[in-house]
Order: C-alpha cells, then sequence, then structure tokens
C-alpha cells in the first residue's frame, strides 16, 4: 500500500507516467517487480518499468494490463539483444537512452549515432529485416488524466507481430 500511496500523490501532483524501479540489495527484485505491476492494475496512470535485468523485465511485462513502457535501452548491443525482443514480445513501448559501452557522447551528432543505431536495430528473434522497434501507435492522441488509459493488449498477453 506504500507504494500505491506514492502512486496516488504522484498523479494528483500531475504525473502521467510512474516510474517503477524495484531494485534494491538483497530483495527478490523479480518478485517485487510483479508484485508491484499486480497491485497497480486498477491504477490510472501507464506504468514505465525500469531495470535492465530481462527476467524481471518479463515478469512483470506478463502481468501488466495495458502498454507498459519500458526503461531503458541503451546503445550497447547486448542490452538491446536482450531486451529488444521483450518490447517487440509483449508490444510495449521503450525508452532508448542515448549512451552505449563509451557512456554519454558529448557531440550531438553522436547522440544521434546512438540513436538510430537503437531505432534501427534488428531483432535477433526476427527474421531478416525486421526490426524489434515499432512506430505503430493505437491512439492518435493521448488519453485524458479524466479516463484511464486504453488496454491495448489483453492482459498477460500480447497482440504483437513481426510486420
Amino acid at each position: 500500500t506504500i507504494w500505491l500511496n506514492q502512486a496516488l500523490a504522484q498523479t494528483e501532483a500531475g504525473a502521467d507516467i510512474l516510474d517503477v524501479n524495484v531494485g534494491l540489495p538483497e530483495i527478490d527484485e523479480s518478485e517485487m517487480m510483479v508484485r508491484t505491476v499486480k497491485a497497480s492494475r486498477h491504477h490510472r496512470c501507464p506504468l514505465q518499468l525500469d531495470s535492465t535485468d530481462p527476467k524481471v523485465l518479463e515478469g512483470a511485462l506478463r502481468v501488466y494490463c495495458g502498454k507498459a513502457i519500458v526503461n531503458s535501452v541503451n546503445g550497447e548491443d547486448q542490452i538491446m539483444d536482450a531486451i529488444l525482443p521483450l518490447v517487440k514480445k509483449y508490444g510495449a513501448a521503450v525508452v532508448g537512452l542515448t549512451l552505449d559501452q563509451n557512456g554519454i557522447p558529448h557531440a550531438a551528432q553522436d547522440r544521434l549515432a546512438v540513436a538510430r543505431h537503437i531505432w534501427t536495430r534488428p531483432c535477433p528473434t526476427a527474421s531478416a529485416g525486421r526490426t524489434c522497434i515499432s512506430t505503430a501507435s493505437p491512439s492518435p492522441s493521448p488519453p485524458s488524466r479524466k479516463e484511464p488509459p486504453r488496454p491495448w493488449r489483453p492482459c498477460g498477453g500480447s497482440t504483437a507481430s513481426w510486420d
């Protein structure tokens, strides 16, 4: 209930998205993330699942109702290979950070190169030429705060495809 109280306070203060990061030393991050996602089922604000552990993300995505946001992917090939297939599989949105194994580039054109690398990354489980990131938007405009977010996929299922 502490999380739900925080979520309510943040949305009342104007938050449109709630970042959920439960990684702390000596806790089972997978179990805690799933419990937190399940506890938020009746909350109207979309969740941004914040973990670099693919097992944690997959457990949360599996139980999330609606279109989740995965935070965060960066330009490291190893991270993208692990997380982007989950983004595609569960139809999630993704936050791409313009940094890579060399850190945050100083020049804008170098950051743009990292962003392009993320955007065009082929999905390791897809057929040739197909990417993990889709630009399809199920809603032409964002929902108002008075309405719950639209469930863009069934709870526990996926409408993602490789087209």
